[in-house]
């Protein structure tokens, strides 16, 4: 039950955003955030973050739209690890929402700053 709540809560989160609301949409999108970890759904969380980092690009947020995506990132990496099937995995790779992370990680790394290219 808690993984439909927190989908319903991204969703109002996504509704707010939309709307300009960025206050509500930051308390519902964290507490879907909330929700979804502890039913650990990577789909869903990754999902959640880049909804955060969208956000945070709309509040000009920079610092906290990149922690977003380098957190999106650290749970497709998760994702990639744990897939044995070789032909998944680049499915799952070449997936346009995880192309979208791993783009923006790549580009809002913080100089200096090492990136995860362990994907093949």
């Amino acid at each position: 039950m808690i993984k439909y709540t927190g989908k319903a809560e991204l969703l109002l989160g996504r509704i707010f955003t939309k709307r300009e609301q960025y206050q509500q949409a930051e308390e519902k999108i964290r507490a879907a955030l909330t929700k979804l970890t502890e039913v650990g759904n990577p789909k869903q969380l990754w999902l959640t973050h880049t909804a955060l980092a969208k956000l945070y690009t709309k509040m000009n947020r920079l610092d906290l739209e990149r922690e977003q995506w380098q957190a999106a990132n650290t749970v497709v990496q998760s994702t990639v690890d744990v897939l044995e099937d070789e032909t998944l995995k680049k499915v799952f790779i070449n997936a346009a929402p995880v192309q979208e992370i791993l783009e923006k990680v790549f580009i809002k790394a913080a100089p200096g700053q090492e990136i995860l290219e362990n994907l093949k």
